[in-house]
C-alpha cells in the first residue's frame, strides 16, 4: 500500500521520490527537498488527532461544594445545573451551612471550596468574587 501510494504521489507530480537500486531504494534529491515537508504534515496530523482525542475525553471525578443558606438557595441550583449539563460524569456533592461551617469544611477537606457571602475569618483562605 505504502509503494503504491507513492508511486501515485510520484506520477501525479512528475518527480521521482526515490531511487531503486536492485532491491533497495534510497531518496533521491527530490525526496530528500520533499521530505521535511512530509515530517511537518505528519506532526501536524499527530497533533490534530491528540486535540480531537483530548476533546473527547470524559471528565470524571468528584466535586465538593459547602454553600452558604442563601447562595445554595438563588445562586447556586443554575450553575449546578449548568456544570451537570457539561459534566455529567463528574458526581457533586453539596454541603450547606452558615459562613462558619462553610469555611470549616473547606479548612477540613471535607468541602473542595466554599461559597459565602459574608467574610471569612481564617487568613488561610483566599476569597474570589464570583458573579
Amino acid at each position: 500500500a505504502a509503494s503504491a501510494a507513492i508511486r501515485a504521489l510520484e506520477s501525479q507530480h512528475g518527480v521521482r521520490l526515490f531511487n531503486r537500486v536492485g532491491r533497495n531504494i534510497e531518496l533521491a534529491q527530490t525526496g530528500h527537498r520533499f521530505l521535511p515537508e512530509a515530517k511537518a504534515v505528519l506532526e501536524r496530523a499527530a497533533a490534530a488527532h491528540n486535540v480531537l482525542e483530548h476533546v473527547s475525553q470524559t471528565v470524571t471525578g468528584s466535586l465538593s461544594i459547602a454553600a452558604s443558606q442563601t447562595i445554595a438557595s438563588y445562586w447556586l441550583p443554575r450553575r449546578l445545573a449548568s456544570f451537570h449539563e457539561a459534566y455529567p460524569a463528574v458526581r457533586l456533592s453539596v454541603t450547606i451551612g452558615n459562613t462558619r461551617q462553610v469555611e470549616t469544611n473547606v479548612l477540613d477537606g471535607r468541602a473542595d471550596f466554599g461559597l459565602v457571602e459574608g467574610r471569612t475569618e481564617s487568613d488561610i483562605l483566599r476569597r474570589a468574587r464570583v458573579d
